[in-house]
């Protein structure tokens, strides 16, 4: 099943690189980012061609390493540079379907040690360990045949490379390789700088080791800080690297300064771009910190109550991410819905799943409709596409929200039972008094 998923994911990427098609769709705004874009990396490659620059300018905002990666391949055919896409989705796909695996299989044996602790009521709610076997295969035919991923990759954003450093990053964390997994996180966040978020659950997750060998928490206090030592290290080394490339830093300011600052007001389907468009400049600069700290805010509460599984805060993390950064888009949502099957187990707590589902596909497929209506036809205004953006990233919040619900109730009905009694019943007498 899996091989002939892979196949036809081959088969259809391939297609739509040959057709026409995007050329008549208007998915640009909800694919293509100024970060991401592949005109702006073309745009670079052209810069460095006539001796400029690719920083010299407000156009470009891709990192010097991604962009010196292809100003390699250049030179080669289109259908080569196709096939380099085609390769980082593949690769998605199989740290998906390994992380899945390793994810399961852990929630499997752990359930099998507190299974003594556990309501007998509850026994049925575990998780069946039937699911080891089938949900690695459905998280990566998910990810291979869902039209986010096909259309961030035909549209060639440089966004596959970040997924593909962030899913490396938690396959090797799952595997205990703790610094090949920070230098994935490094790449993912020299790229576009939100993923430093993940070395905190990430980390934790790496020292769960010293924690159950029974060492004292200043051993593992220690070895958390070597992990984050460790990631800041692989950060300056790719930082100093880009550096000796570019003969100057005016890369860091034209990459992370443009992301925390977020100047560019092209419409996405962000918050970002209509909130500051109506803003004045004298508090601009205000509610910019309040928009950035609000991406990264969440981290440390969500930190204290799921320090027992840091990968399902590394999941969280990535979806609030997802909603929160400055200039987001469908490729964000990729490998976090493909994921979505490894929590199968909470779907019967989630109380807005309906909702959240009927809100993302409204957004999907009205998004581009009154992109065209504003732009070319002139009937819309952007009031609309907010809305439908507003929508988005609300969905998303209202996902995480759920499913953080659903984690702490089946968590309560493990060793409580799942047989509550909602009834209000009326006080005695006796009791008034």
């Amino acid at each position: 099943m899996i091989t002939f998923s892979i196949f036809l994911a081959i088969v259809i990427r391939s297609l739509l690189f040959q057709s026409q098609i995007l050329d008549k769709l208007v998915i640009g705004i909800a694919v293509n980012t100024p970060i991401t874009s592949w005109n702006r990396v073309v745009e670079g490659i052209t810069y460095i061609q006539n001796g400029i620059s690719a920083y010299s300018g407000d156009n470009f905002h891709q990192t010097p390493l991604v962009l010196s990666f292809f100003y390699l391949l250049r030179n080669y055919n289109e259908q080569i540079l196709n096939l380099v896409f085609i390769i980082f989705d593949l690769g998605i796909s199989f740290n998906l379907y390994y992380v899945s695996k390793y994810i399961v299989s852990e929630m499997i044996v752990k359930e099998n040690n507190i299974r003594s602790k556990v309501n007998k009521s509850s026994t049925e709610i575990l998780v069946n360990e039937s699911s080891a076997i089938f949900t690695p295969t459905l998280v990566s035919i998910l990810y291979l045949l869902h039209p986010f991923s096909i259309l961030t990759c035909i549209a060639k954003s440089v966004l596959i490379i970040n997924n593909y450093a962030i899913t490396l990053a938690i396959l090797l964390t799952l595997r205990r390789k703790g610094i090949a997994a920070m230098f994935a996180l490094a790449v993912a966040s020299y790229q576009s700088l939100y993923p430093f978020m993940l070395v905190i659950p990430l980390s934790v997750y790496l020292c769960r080791d010293v924690k159950d060998n029974g060492s004292s928490n200043g051993r593992l206090i220690f070895k958390f800080i070597n992990y984050i030592i460790c990631f800041c290290l692989w950060f300056a080394m790719l930082l100093l690297l880009s550096y000796m490339l570019v003969g100057s830093w005016d890369f860091i300011w034209a990459t992370y300064g443009f992301i925390l600052s977020a100047p560019d007001m092209e419409p996405n389907l962000g918050l970002f771009w209509y909130f500051f468009t109506e803003m004045f400049d004298h508090f601009k600069l205000f509610f910019l910190f309040v928009f950035q700290i609000n991406a990264f805010f969440y981290l440390v509460p969500l930190t204290f109550r799921l320090r027992h599984d840091p990968i399902f805060l590394a999941y969280l993390t990535c979806l609030l991410v997802a909603a929160f950064k400055s200039y987001p888009s469908l490729g964000d949502l990729t490998f976090t819905f493909a994921l979505l099957p490894v929590w199968s187990h909470l779907l019967k707590y989630c109380r807005n799943s309906f909702v959240i589902l009927i809100m993302i596909l409204s957004s999907t497929i009205l998004a581009p409709i009154l992109w065209y209506l504003w732009i070319y036809a002139g009937s819309a205004n952007a009031n609309f596409f907010y809305a439908v953006t507003l929508m988005h990233s609300t969905a998303q919040v209202f996902l995480v929200a759920d499913l953080l619900y659903s984690y702490i109730v089946r968590e309560y009905d493990l060793y409580y039972g799942i047989k509550r009694d909602y009834t209000l019943a009326k006080p005695h007498l006796s009791q008034l008094e």
